[in-house]
């Protein structure tokens, strides 16, 4: 999975010719999201619904985020192009780690 932040970052760079700094922008959403999960929201998701729900909901969230960035065309936009799957990316991202690290 960490494959396509590299992946993800020379496709913005080299293809669409963003500069670095529009590069760390563009993992923007994502990050807000696992940062907002991260200090507490998975916690209470993972109170909420037990560990086995928010693994698979997780996985099957990054399935489609993935899903959504092979579509995304040579030249397309951020907005229209890659940040639904950013986000969805993000919460998929943040949403299993919880689980993954609770204590049996």
């Amino acid at each position: 999975m960490f494959a396509w932040f590299f992946i993800s970052a020379l496709y913005m760079q080299l293809v669409l010719g963003y500069s670095p700094m529009q590069v760390g922008l563009g993992f923007l959403p994502a990050n807000l999201i696992m940062a907002a999960f991260s200090l507490g929201l998975s916690a209470k998701i993972v109170t909420r619904f037990g560990l086995w729900r928010p693994l698979a909901g997780g996985l099957l969230l990054a399935a489609t985020g993935l899903a959504l960035f092979a579509r995304v065309p040579v030249h397309g936009g951020f907005v229209v192009d890659r940040a639904a799957g950013m986000l969805l990316w993000g919460w998929a991202r943040a949403s299993p780690s919880i689980p993954c690290c609770w204590p049996p």
